[in-house]
């Protein structure tokens, strides 16, 4: 029984080790599902707090970083003792065929379906005109 055991344990332990690494990535071909996918996944980890996403999140780059929205007087004062909690980060990896999006503060990592992404470094660049 300690031999399968082992041997249960190598498989496990070889998968793991060839298991595609996770790269940078930023999201191709946004859509509104994907959007909605990326604000319910980012709510659900910080706890179900609802948040505000530009439109442009994670086309560009693969971090997006979420701050509580600060509070003001009613005589436009920024009212202090909001803040804090520390930025909560968030990075967009592609693992293989999968986007993940990781908690950085937790190291949680969130499946993503409905957004396609690639590596970051093979983003589309304009070609400019020589």
């Amino acid at each position: 029984m300690r031999a399968s055991a082992y041997a249960g344990m190598a498989l496990a332990l070889c998968q793991w080790a060839v298991a595609a690494p996770a790269v940078d990535a930023v999201i191709v071909d946004p859509s509104e599902t994907g959007r909605a996918e990326l604000r319910q996944v980012v709510s659900s980890a910080l706890g179900g707090r609802p948040v505000l996403l530009a439109e442009d999140a994670l086309l560009q780059t693969s971090e997006l970083l979420i701050e509580r929205t600060p509070r003001w007087s009613p005589q436009g004062v920024r009212i202090p003792g909001r803040d804090m909690q520390p930025v909560q980060r968030f990075r967009l990896v592609v693992s293989g065929s999968k986007c993940l999006l990781v908690h950085v503060n937790t190291d949680t990592r969130h499946a993503l379906r409905h957004i396609k992404c690639q590596p970051a470094n093979r983003q589309k660049r304009a070609v400019e005109p020589q």
